[in-house]
């Protein structure tokens, strides 16, 4: 073969790689939890403009409102999560932040270290957030990599190497005429209008009275191997990054053996001399000792996240904290800030407001 043979290969093989990857971007998933318009919100988002970034699970989106937390104090936190998102990825997450913004302190969810992790459970988690960063990622293909190396030590019998963890497309291509799967319903372009915060009309307004319970902090339960082998692998990245990190927990009503295992991880983190909060600790009646405020009747959608009542009432005490403990600027008059996050809390609000009157209107012609 030639030089310039070898060269048309190249490109080639380039040209095609670009395609396939031009096609994830038309033939997505329809976005139903919001992860990849987080994301993509993310990455449109001015450089260091971000006081805080705050990465985990729905424990995380579910509970934040920053743009309530912009208007009333003027700090930037954006809340960079997915569903159950896999511990074990964590690092390639924070490295994409860093690429863009320099966050004063990186906010760490504790509740996605209490997970278990199956073959099933860790391509499905995986999945979500390979999905949602950008193709073009060096982070996007490293953390692919580990993926398939995480999911072989589970299961011996799986491929060594498998290409649709790169390129989505091949994963998904056959579901083109689903009603989940379409070009019509493409999200490529689409930001999330309310700053990360998941909002669902369903669920937002839906109040679903929980049992309240009271948190055993006597009680230890085993962390699963992964989770726990990630969370020491945090620590070391964490200390050679050099990074200011603070630990939390959302408030929920969790099982025994959760509370086993969210005692155990505060344990590991209080010896260590991390900064932790455990919002879901409770007193004698099983009211949330830290936010009293919230409500067990009223404020939770389902016994792991809040409705947008909770949110409000957590955004409010989490806020006061975080301005009390870090020294964040007031960015309610910086014009890059003010470009994508002025307006939006309004905009959650009048939301809120329609969806409350359709659901009186309705409930009222019963």
């Amino acid at each position: 073969m030639t030089k310039k043979e070898l060269l048309r290969s190249i490109a080639f093989v380039l040209v095609v790689c670009m395609m396939l990857l031009l096609l994830c971007e038309v033939f997505e998933l329809d976005d139903t939890t919001y992860i990849p318009t987080r994301f993509k919100t993310f990455y449109d988002l001015n450089e260091n403009t971000l006081d805080a970034v705050w990465i985990g699970t729905s424990g995380v989106d579910r509970y934040w409102v920053s743009s309530k937390a912009y208007e009333e104090h003027g700090m930037t936190v954006f809340t960079l999560s997915s569903d159950a998102m896999p511990t074990w990825l964590f690092t390639y997450v924070v490295d994409e932040i860093y690429k863009t913004q320099n966050p004063e302190v990186l906010i760490v969810d504790i509740r996605a270290f209490c997970q278990t992790n199956t073959v099933e459970s860790k391509d499905v988690r995986a999945r979500r957030l390979l999905d949602a960063m950008d193709p073009f990622s060096i982070n996007k293909i490293r953390a692919a990599f580990r993926t398939m190396s995480s999911i072989k030590d589970l299961d011996p019998e799986s491929e060594s190497f498998d290409l649709s963890y790169l390129l989505s497309y091949i994963k998904y291509h056959n579901m083109w005429e689903e009603d989940d799967f379409s070009i019509i319903n493409n999200t490529s372009d689409q930001k999330c209008p309310y700053m990360g915060f998941f909002m669902r009309k369903s669920l937002s307004i839906k109040p679903k009275t929980q049992k309240a319970k009271v948190f055993d902090t006597e009680y230890f339960a085993e962390l699963d191997p992964y989770s726990e082998e990630s969370l020491y692998e945090f620590f070391d990245y964490a200390e050679e990054k050099g990074l200011n990190v603070l630990y939390v927990n959302t408030p929920n009503h969790m099982t025994k053996e959760e509370i086993g295992r969210t005692n155990t991880i505060c344990k590991i983190l209080e010896e260590r001399g991390e900064q932790f909060i455990n919002y879901c600790l409770t007193d004698e009646s099983g009211g949330f000792l830290l936010i009293p405020e919230l409500d067990h009747v009223d404020d939770f959608y389902n016994r792991n996240h809040v409705n947008y009542y909770g949110a409000e009432k957590f955004t409010a005490v989490f806020a006061e904290y975080l301005n009390e403990h870090f020294d964040f600027e007031d960015h309610r008059t910086d014009e890059a800030v003010k470009e994508h996050w002025d307006g939006v809390y309004d905009l959650i609000k009048e939301t809120i407001k329609g969806w409350e009157e359709a659901a009186a209107a309705k409930a009222a012609a019963k």
